[in-house]
């Protein structure tokens, strides 16, 4: 289902890459939920049938993504740089799903967001 949905394999990767990350509890847990929302949301929007329906999934996963960026920025982190290097492509394409018309998205076809 998801063969070619580019936009989904980087919010998992994104996923993968904060799980590591040494700090505090109470940010990490919440950084994960985030993170994790974005992959779940994209997913979930995806397998939906009505432009409407698709909408609201990534709009959702579109606020989880800033809600990352917003958490990712407010730590001190060594490799600040490289976590969100992965958020600026994401955040590229989950943004162009959430303007896009919906009724003419096929999750087949490739998406180009990485220029």
């Amino acid at each position: 289902m998801h063969q070619n949905f580019k936009t989904l394999e980087l919010a998992i990767l994104l996923h993968k890459k904060v799980a590591p990350l040494e700090i505090p509890f109470y940010q990490k847990e919440q950084l994960q939920r985030a993170s994790q929302s974005i992959a779940l949301n994209l997913s979930e929007g995806a397998g939906r049938f009505t432009s409407s329906e698709k909408k609201r999934f990534y709009r959702i996963a579109f606020g989880s993504l800033r809600e990352t960026q917003t958490i990712l920025k407010m730590l001190e982190l060594k490799d600040k740089r490289y976590l969100h290097s992965l958020t600026k492509p994401l955040l590229r394409c989950v943004n162009y799903l959430r303007r896009y018309d919906a009724q003419f998205f096929s999750v087949n076809r490739t998406v180009n967001c990485y220029r």
